[in-house]
C-alpha cells in the first residue's frame, strides 16, 4: 500500500457536546456549546506530512471570535488512516452562527519518495520543531502566504450553535494541499472541505479478474491501488475479494481509476476513470472488473 500523500485524507471531526445540565460540576454555561475537535486523513502517496497547528478558531457575523486551542499541536497526518487524533476537547463556544472555522498552522514538513527509492524532506524551517531527531532537510516549504489568518475549513453552510450536541467533519485533502513547484520546493496550501460527521460516508471499491484473464506471473491484484478523488489505497484480500476500503468520506462526486504495477495495459469493467456519487450517510460499494490485461509494448 502506498503510504500516503497526505484524508487528514486528510478529514477533522468536531464534536459540539452540551454538557449535563443535572451535573452541577459539569454544567456547561448558558449560551454556550462545548466543542472537540478530532483529526482524520486518508491515504494517499506522500510518506509523512506532519503539521504544527497553533490555533483553532470560529468567526462569524454578531459574535466574536472564539479561539479554540490552548497549545500548539503537531500531528502526523499519515498516521491517521480511517482513524482519528484528539486536537482539543471542552472549548467553550458562545452559541450563534459562525461562518467560519479556521486552523493557523505555523509549520510543516513533508517526506517524499524519490524515483530511486530514497526519499527528501521538504520543511518549513530547517530547524522546524516538528522535524524527526537527525533528519536531513533536503528543500524548503512554503507555508501559505496568509497563515496568519488560518486556513479555511470549507463547509457547505455556516455553523449553527445552540447548546445541543454537533458533530462536524473536515477533510484535509493532503494531496491537493501539499503541491510539487518543479524548482527543488514544495508548497502547502491547505484544502479542508467540512461536513456534518452524521453526513460521511464510506465507500468501498471491490476488484476482481475477468473470465479467462490472467495476470503476468509474480503480479496480484494486492499490487493494485484505488485513486478515489486523489485519496489512494491498496486492494487487500478480505473474505476472498479484493477490496479498497475509504472512511469519512464527505458528500460528493469523486472519479475512481485505478493504478496497477507498471508495465501493465489494463481495461477494465466500468471503463476508467467512472464517477462515484456519494450521499449523506451512505455505504457506496463500486466493483471494478479487469477485462484485460497485457504488457505495455
Amino acid at each position: 500500500m502506498l503510504r500516503k500523500t497526505f484524508w487528514l485524507a486528510g478529514a477533522l471531526a468536531l464534536t459540539l457536546a452540551a454538557c449535563d445540565d443535572d451535573d452541577d460540576d459539569l454544567v456547561t454555561p448558558p449560551g454556550t456549546t462545548s466543542v472537540t475537535i478530532l483529526l482524520t486523513d486518508a491515504p494517499g502517496d506522500i510518506l509523512d506530512a506532519v503539521v504544527t497547528i497553533d490555533q483553532a478558531f470560529v468567526q462569524g457575523t454578531g459574535v466574536s471570535r472564539v479561539d479554540l486551542l490552548d497549545a500548539p499541536v503537531t500531528v502526523n497526518l499519515t498516521d491517521l488512516a480511517n482513524t482519528t487524533s484528539e486536537l482539543l476537547s471542552g472549548a467553550e463556544v458562545t452559541n450563534g452562527t459562525y461562518s467560519d472555522l479556521r486552523l493557523v498552522i505555523s509549520g510543516a514538513f513533508v517526506e517524499v519518495e524519490n524515483e530511486d527509492g530514497s526519499s527528501t524532506i521538504f520543511a518549513s524551517s530547517p530547524d522546524y520543531s516538528g522535524l524527526p531527531e537527525g533528519a536531513t532537510v533536503g528543500g524548503e516549504l512554503t507555508l501559505p502566504a496568509d497563515a496568519a489568518s488560518g486556513s479555511l475549513v470549507d463547509f457547505a453552510e455556516d455553523l449553527a450553535l445552540d447548546g445541543g450536541s454537533v458533530s462536524l467533519l473536515a477533510d484535509f485533502n493532503v494531496s491537493q494541499s501539499f503541491t510539487d513547484g518543479g524548482t527543488g520546493a514544495w508548497t502547502l496550501q491547505p484544502v479542508l472541505r467540512g461536513a456534518a460527521a452524521g453526513d460521511a460516508a464510506t465507500v468501498t471499491v471491490t476488484l476482481a479478474l475477468g473470465a479467462d484473464v490472467t495476470l503476468p506471473e509474480g503480479v496480484t491484484l494486492a499490487g493494485f491501488t484505488a485513486d478515489l478523488g486523489g485519496e489512494r489505497l491498496a486492494f487487500a484480500e478480505v473474505g476472498g475479494t479484493f477490496t479498497a476500503a475509504f472512511s469519512f468520506v464527505l458528500p460528493g462526486t469523486y472519479a475512481l481509476s485505478l493504478i496497477g504495477p507498471a508495465g501493465l495495459t489494463l481495461t477494465t469493467d466500468p471503463a476508467l476513470p467512472v464517477d462515484v456519487v456519494v450521499g449523506a450517510a451512505g455505504a457506496v460499494t463500486q466493483a471494478v472488473t479487469i477485462t484485460a490485461a497485457t504488457p505495455a509494448p
